[in-house]
């Protein structure tokens, strides 16, 4: 019987305890909760602009830049100098597994491919097909490091002139760009 009020003088000292941890316990699972909503809205708001904002904005301002250009050239503002392309084939979403990541990195591409004939242009049109299956098998036999290494870009701006020359024969492309590079 001694024992028994030894007992519910322990049993009271853990029931203050448990109540003095219990307001922290609120606080720290309330600050949970408000860090997850503002975590979830930033990502929500970042997705959103990304997805629908973003795209939206550059495709007409892209469209105002090109008119505004086409606009220049034909007041003879600006002048078509050596080496500039009059017209550009683009091939987009190109996605690659570079060698040796099983599966596990990937590239994304945009390219552009400049010629000045109009023709030339339309050959790329017509031959789209052969030419991105051209860029997978070029691209997927690369390593990764070749696409991070920011010096190598030039050597795959040839090889891929070169692969492409070799598809649209006698016709040429004069110069690539990488409007996208996405390593991931």
């Amino acid at each position: 019987m001694a024992d028994e009020p030894i007992r519910k003088k322990q049993s009271k000292e853990e029931n203050k305890e448990k109540k003095d941890r219990g307001p922290w316990a609120k606080r720290l699972l309330l600050t949970g909760a408000i860090l997850l909503v503002i975590g979830l809205e930033v990502g929500l708001s970042y997705i959103l602009n990304k997805r629908m904002v973003v795209p939206k904005y550059f495709s007409s301002t892209s469209g105002e830049v090109k008119k505004q250009s086409d606009e220049m050239m034909a007041e003879g503002n600006i002048e078509d100098k050596a080496g500039l392309n009059t017209n550009i084939f683009l091939l987009e979403n190109i996605v690659i597994n570079p060698r040796g990541t099983n599966g596990l990195r990937y590239v994304a591409m945009a390219i552009g491919m400049g010629v000045n004939k109009a023709s030339t242009l339309e050959v790329l049109r017509g031959r789209e097909i052969q030419i991105r299956d051209t860029m997978n098998t070029l691209l997927a036999d690369k390593p990764l490091g070749e696409f991070v290494d920011m010096e190598r870009r030039e050597k795959l701006k040839r090889e891929i002139l070169a692969a492409v020359n070799e598809k649209i024969e006698p016709f040429e492309v004069e110069s690539i760009y990488f409007k996208e590079y996405v390593i991931q």
